[in-house]
Parts: C-alpha cells; sequence; structure tokens
C-alpha cells in the first residue's frame, strides 16, 4: 500500500499534477516514507511542489529524517540540483548526539564511488563534537584499522579531536583505551597523543611506585619530537629523580641542565635545583666549568636561592678558564637578555686584560654591531690591553683605521694614542 502511494506520487509529479492534489498525496504517505516523497517532490518543474517538500520535511521528527541519511548521502549523486540542496538542508539539521547515532552509516558513505557523498559523509562524521565520540570511540578505533584510507584518515582525526580535549578524569575513565592507542605501530599521531595522555595520567593519577615501573617508558618519552609529550615527561620524571640518590642524579645532569629551555617555570626551577645539588657536590673546577654555560642561565631565575647557589659556583671558577672561550662570551653577551648581559660583562672583565691581544679582530668586528652594548664592551676591553701587547697587534690596529666603520677608526685611533 505504501509502495503504492510512493507511485502515485511519482506519476503525480511526472505528469505535472496541481500542487493541491500532489500535497493531499504527499499527507497521505506514512512519515517513515515522507523523505522519499520530499526527494521525488524535489524533481518537479513546479516550484510550489519543490518548495512543499521545505514544509513537509520542516514537521517531521529527526528520527524519521535521520532514519535516511543514507538515501540522502546517496542522492548527492543525483544530477538533479534541486534534490542535492534538499539532502544538504537535511544534513545542516542534524545535531553532533545525533550525528554520533548514526556514525556507521557514515563512515560506510565514506567509500561510496560518488565524489559529493564521501564529502558530506566526511563533513557530518567531524561535526561530532569529542563528548558525542566517547560512545562510539571503538567503531571510530575499529574504523582506523580497516584497510579503507577514507575510513582510516577521517577515524585517525576524531580520535585525535576526542582524547585532546580529555580532562585528567576522563582519561583515567578511558586509559585502557588509552593503552590500546600506544600499542599502534603503523601511526605515529595516534601513538603520540596515546603516550600524552598516558604520561598525563601518570603525573596526576599515579604514585611514585606506579612511576617508578614506568621508568623505561618515561625515558623513551625523552625522545618524543612533541615539545609537549617532552614537557609532560620532564615533570614526570622530575617528581621521580626528586627520590634518586646523588649518584644517580649526576649521570642525568645532562638531562637536567638541558631542562632550562622548557617553557614550564615549574620544570625550570626543579631542575635547576637538582642540577645545582650535583653541580655543588664536584671538587673539580674543570667539571664545573664545563657547566658555566647552565649556571649564568640559572642567574636569571626568579628564585633567590637559585641565583645565589649559580653565583658561589661561577665565582669558583678562576678568570683563566674563561680565556679559551672568549668568543663564546662575546655571543652570549650579543643575545642574551640584560641581566644576565651584566652576568657575562663581570666575568670578562675578569679575565686579565691582555689576553684580549689575541681577541682584538673579534673587539673590532664587535665595533660594527649596531648594538650599543656591544660597542661599548668591545671597546672597554679592548681599552684595557696593555701598551706592549697593543705594539704587537700594530698592524691590525692600522688595518682596521683603514677599512673599519667609524667606531671601529675612532678605537683604533684611542689604541694608537695609547702606544704613542
Amino acid at each position: 500500500m505504501e509502495a503504492q502511494k510512493i507511485l502515485y506520487l511519482e506519476t503525480a509529479v511526472r505528469t505535472g499534477s496541481s500542487l493541491l492534489v500532489i500535497s493531499s498525496l504527499l499527507d497521505s504517505i506514512p512519515e517513515k516514507e515522507k523523505i522519499r516523497a520530499c526527494l521525488i517532490c524535489r524533481e518537479s518543474s513546479n516550484v510550489e511542489v519543490r518548495a512543499s517538500a521545505y514544509a513537509c520535511a520542516a514537521q517531521l521528527k529527526k528520527e524519521f529524517v535521520l532514519g535516511e541519511l543514507k538515501t540522502l548521502l546517496d542522492k548527492q549523486s543525483s544530477e538533479n540540483e534541486n534534490v542535492r540542496e534538499f539532502c544538504r538542508r537535511q544534513f545542516s539539521s542534524f545535531t553532533s548526539r545525533q550525528l554520533s547515532e548514526v556514525a556507521l552509516v557514515l563512515f560506510e558513505a565514506l567509500e561510496s564511488n560518488f565524489t559529493l557523498t564521501r564529502y558530506y559523509a566526511e563533513e557530518l562524521l567531524m561535526k561530532i563534537d569529542e563528548p558525542d565520540i566517547v560512545p562510539i570511540l571503538e567503531l571510530v578505533y575499529e574504523k582506523h584499522c580497516s584497510k579503507l584510507l577514507d575510513s582510516r584518515r577521517v577515524a585517525r582525526e576524531m580520535i585525535i579531536k576526542a582524547i585532546s580535549a580529555w580532562s585528567i578524569d576522563e582519561i583515567t575513565s578511558n586509559i585502557s583505551f588509552i593503552k590500546k592507542l600506544q600499542l599502534l605501530d603503523n601511526c605515529q599521531k595516534l601513538k603520540e597523543i596515546g603516550d600524552r595522555a598516558f604520561v598525563l595520567f601518570l603525573f596526576h593519577k599515579s604514585s611514585l611506585e606506579e612511576i617508578k615501573e614506568q621508568e623505561s617508558f618515561l625515558f623513551s618519552c625523552r625522545l618524543s619530537k612533541s615539545d609537549d609529550i617532552h614537557e609532560i615527561t620532564a615533570l614526570v620524571l622530575l617528581r621521580l629523580m626528586n627520590s634518586w640518590t646523588l649518584t644517580q642524579l649526576e649521570e642525568e645532569i645532562d638531562y637536567l641542565t638541558d631542562l632550562r629551555h622548557c617553557f614550564r617555570s615549574e620544570i625550570r626551577q626543579s631542575s635547576r635545583d637538582l642540577a645545582l645539588t650535583v653541580i655543588e657536590s664536584w671538587e673539580s673546577i674543570e667539571k664545573i666549568y664545563g657547566k658555566f654555560e647552565f649556571l649564568v642561565h640559572c642567574r636569571a631565575s626568579k628564585f633567590f636561592s637559585i641565583r645565589h647557589r649559580a653565583k658561589l659556583l661561577l665565582e669558583k671558577i678562576p678568570a683563566e678558564y674563561f680565556v679559551k672561550d672568549i668568543a663564546k662570551l662575546v655571543s652570549m653577551h650579543a643575545f642574551l637578555e640584560p641581566k644576565l648581559c651584566a652576568v657575562i660583562r663581570k666575568i670578562m672583565f675578569s679575565i686579565p686584560a691582555d689576553f684580549y691581544a689575541e681577541y682584538l679582530q673579534t673587539l673590532f668586528e664587535m665595533q660594527k654591531t649596531n648594538d650599543f652594548e656591544q660597542n661599548l664592551l668591545g671597546r672597554e676591553l679592548a681599552l684595557r690591553i696593555g701598551r706592549q701587547k697593543l705594539l704587537e697587534k700594530q698592524d691590525h690596529i692600522s688595518f682596521y683605521k683603514q677599512i673599519g666603520c667609524k667606531e671601529s677608526v675612532n678605537l683604533a685611533n684611542d689604541l694608537e694614542a695609547i702606544i704613542g
């Protein structure tokens, strides 16, 4: 009977029956068949008949429209733009939760031979919000593991979208799924997001003993290319390292000093504290000197104790140790923040003046920069060199007097005045 009513409607539309006749036929068709009836009306040449399809669809319960989603998607292959437009209008009315309920249909449509069908299936899947992906995670994961490329790609994006927005409680509730992602060897993105979530879980929800059991995993995460994973891992490892012996900490001194580059201040503070504890235990000045750049950076800490401890360690290093790194000190002075530049200046002025005779070229080159502080430092260091050493470098001074910039020429004249 229902099929016969649909057939009557098709005939009426094809033969150009009046709106009154078509509306009567449309009213007689059951709700579950109404979408199919509306699609037939959209093929009419009569504008009013086509418009009646929208009016009819607007009165339908969403469950009946949703039940015909496959038909609506398939109709994107129609050559009739009026039909395709009607389908698109229905797509825009679906909520995230409704789309979540028909995700399987959407994934199946992703493998259609028709481009527009695939396009709108993907668009609708990506409209599903994070909370509504959670109930269908297993389905999405299953699609990611399939051999169908479009399904795998869209499923991957949905998983990333969902997990990236999870709170720590949501991660904890879905930890078994997170562990499943960590085992993936065919998708680095998903493995990374699984690792990130698991490290967050360790940081917020695990005891020290549980963290110790994951030590090898945490050490592998230090090699991650993701800055986010690297920093969260550092937070967990620092919690673990606070229970380590001095010998264990010394084995990781390079890692601890490298953490000064981290964005999070709590990482910089904790790692500096542990690293300074190790360096303070060293009797060898040579070993302490090997970390002088780290100690200089510690002088910028907002914590007085860190600044003071670094200052005491720097003061242990005789000035002669810095001679071989004068070029490095000049470079550091050029790029560090002002408060650290002051530290570098103090170190450079502690070096016996005559050592700078061998770096006279560098001091002249410093005059070429647009950095006033750099110009001034180079000039002040050069003017401290003794007359005898300047005599040995007179040819260099004359050379820069001839070809140098204004500041270099002025410096050369002042040095010649010292020579007499």
